[in-house]
């Protein structure tokens, strides 16, 4: 009896699940590593927790852009969104932006995707140090550590989100590189997904 209650304990602990409104929350304390964790636990964590928010419901946010638009997630629904979360001191996500902006050109015709850039820099530093030597299509939005915590970027920067036409997480992407072809490798890996998603009735 006492084997059968561990065995059902087990099983109970494996197959937790979380609730649509769950998916997001206390994502830090969830997939906390000890302090002597190794890169393996590393991408297993991650790996955990990409399973553990596809086919969740994002969590809205209301923001401001460079430009002084105001953007609410919950008024793109209908819309395929594409978020980049970054920051300028960083090289693979400086890297990406050729083919982030290839992308942008590419659906340029089309009203059902939007492309929003998340910064974790302030405004002046954008303005100072990066839009001076940078073009960057994507809608940009400065300071946003907060957003970046409800959206748990845990695993990398940059890191790339494609959100369904329902508001749900299609799928999402850790980490950058700055060797080989970068350029068509971003465009190709977000590319497919928006497909994905633009062919998905």
């Amino acid at each position: 009896m006492k084997k059968l209650l561990i065995s059902l304990v087990f099983i109970i602990n494996i197959n937790i699940t979380y609730s649509q409104s769950e998916c997001f929350d206390n994502c830090f304390a969830r997939n906390e590593l000890n302090d002597d964790f190794t890169d393996e636990d590393i991408l297993n964590r991650n790996e955990r927790f990409k399973n553990e928010i596809i086919g969740c419901k994002v969590p809205n946010f209301k923001a401001t852009t460079i430009k002084g638009d105001t953007i609410e997630i919950k008024n793109l629904k209908g819309k395929i969104i594409v978020l980049n979360f970054w920051f300028i001191e960083c090289k693979p996500c400086i890297a990406e932006i050729p083919g982030l902006n290839k992308l942008v050109d590419y659906y340029s015709e089309t009203d059902d995707i939007v492309f929003i850039s998340l910064c974790r820099n302030d405004l002046k530093d954008i303005e100072t140090y990066f839009l001076p030597k940078h073009n960057f299509n994507y809608k940009i939005i400065p300071s946003c550590s907060s957003i970046s915590v409800d959206y748990c970027i845990i695993a990398g920067w940059p890191t790339h989100m494609i959100i369904n036409k329902k508001g749900k997480l299609h799928n999402v992407f850790y980490g950058g590189r700055v060797e080989g072809d970068v350029t068509n490798y971003i465009f190709d890996l977000l590319s497919t997904n928006i497909e994905e998603c633009l062919n998905k009735k």
